[in-house]
């Protein structure tokens, strides 16, 4: 402060400079800390139950799951045997999923699904891995 109990520009600038550099750090810290991770094939969570898959009047599938109290969207997730994603579906907000025949994976052995529900971008609930079995 100067005599006159005004902060000095250059002083302005040096504190506005140090706030900055202080938000930045802690930013940084906040994101190493808690890095979103994608929700995956073998993450355990529970609280969704599958429903058996449904044929479309059209030839499409139609994939169902009862619906969670914490979630606010869902992603469906396919994979194979070895539980190696093959193919995700969502974010969406329906508990239901309607697929042409040519959107479900093809493999050489089983295929599982399972629904893992997100409140923003962090996964709260999944179901089990199911083999999708088509109808």
């Amino acid at each position: 402060m100067n005599s006159r109990g005004k902060i000095s520009p250059i002083t302005a600038v040096l504190v506005a400079l140090a706030l900055g550099l202080a938000l930045v750090a802690g930013l940084m810290s906040g994101k190493r800390g808690r890095q979103h991770e994608k929700p995956n094939i073998a993450q355990s969570l529970g609280a969704l139950t599958l429903l058996p898959p449904e044929a479309t009047a059209d030839g499409g599938v139609l994939l169902r799951w009862s619906t969670g109290a914490a979630s606010t969207s869902y992603v469906v997730i396919f994979a194979g045997e070895d539980r190696v994603e093959l193919k995700r579906f969502g974010p969406a907000n329906a508990s239901e999923l309607r697929l042409d025949p040519a959107d479900v994976p093809r493999s050489a052995g089983a295929i599982l699904w399972r629904v893992v529900g997100l409140r923003g971008s962090e996964p709260v609930e999944a179901s089990e891995p199911a083999e999708y079995r088509s109808p």
